[in-house]
């Protein structure tokens, strides 16, 4: 029954002549291309019966390829259509410049919007922790004045010298001399200017002059020649200098001439710093 199904598809019925009789024909084909079904046994077409029991689809002619030749009587491989083929696309070993443009000016975008926010945000943390801002009134400044008075500052301290000191001295030294040997006898003034050993010496020839009875008044005029150390902050003076002394000597209340003198003299007195306050410790006469 295969058989005749087979037979009957690839031949068609004979038609009957006007006499009855059957004209014997030539075989005619189905009109379908040689295929590789068309070559095949009748074993072989069984073989490729589906599990349903039905043959393979054919192709339809105008989607079925073109035959393969048999060369040798072996069927060649079926060829692949070169247009069919799906190449691998290369990938594209050049580095994509406008992506990696993109992404870095994306990412400078955002940088730059977080720290604008950032900066934003500590601004307002900042004027709600430090709070409102005070007008402060604006100073009238001038270019042809200073915005404030400045002071003038003091002249220096003139320093005093060596000199000046000894002078002092010795004019504070002659005049306690007046007052202790006046007729009034202050020996008081001499322990403002003198110390030991002058200061014992001439305390005993006033407490002597008035116990006897006899007084000298003085004027003085009074030149330094020379003092040593030449140095203010020393603490001890050698100071040499000219002293005119007019004197007049009473006794008893009656001047007396032989006692009297005016004279100029070469002393040399020997100073000594105390306490901050200068004295004469002694003094000599020169020639």
């Amino acid at each position: 029954a295969m058989g005749a199904a087979a037979t009957t598809g690839i031949f068609q019925q004979v038609p009957l002549t006007s006499t009855g009789n059957r004209e014997t024909p030539a075989p005619t084909y189905a009109e379908e291309p040689p295929n590789a079904e068309g070559n095949l046994s009748i074993a072989e077409r069984v073989s490729q019966l589906s599990p349903e029991g039905q043959l393979q689809s054919r192709r339809s002619p105008h989607n079925a390829p073109a035959p393969t030749p048999i060369q040798n009587g072996h069927r060649p491989s079926a060829a692949v259509d070169p247009s069919r083929v799906v190449k691998p696309a290369r990938r594209s070993r050049s580095p994509r410049w406008d992506r990696l443009a993109g992404v870095l000016i994306a990412g400078m975008l955002a940088i730059g919007t977080l720290g604008f926010i950032t900066i934003r945000t500590l601004s307002w943390v900042s004027a709600a922790l430090t709070g409102p801002k005070l007008q402060r009134p604006v100073l009238d400044i001038g270019l042809t004045s200073p915005p404030i008075t400045i002071p003038t500052p003091p002249p220096p301290e003139a320093q005093i010298s060596t000199e000046d000191i000894a002078k002092g001295v010795i004019d504070g030294w002659l005049a306690a001399k007046r007052e202790a040997l006046s007729q009034t006898h202050n020996v008081a003034a001499l322990e403002t200017i003198l110390i030991d050993p002058a200061f014992t010496q001439w305390r005993n020839r006033a407490n002597g002059a008035q116990r006897d009875n006899w007084y000298v008044t003085y004027e003085h005029t009074v030149e330094i020649l020379n003092v040593e150390p030449n140095d203010p902050s020393a603490e001890a003076l050698t100071v040499d200098a000219q002293v005119r002394e007019v004197a007049e000597y009473y006794e008893l209340g009656i001047r007396n001439l032989s006692n009297s003198y005016d004279e100029t003299l070469n002393m040399q007195y020997n100073l000594v710093r105390q306490g901050g306050e200068w004295f004469v410790k002694d003094m000599t006469k020169l020639d």
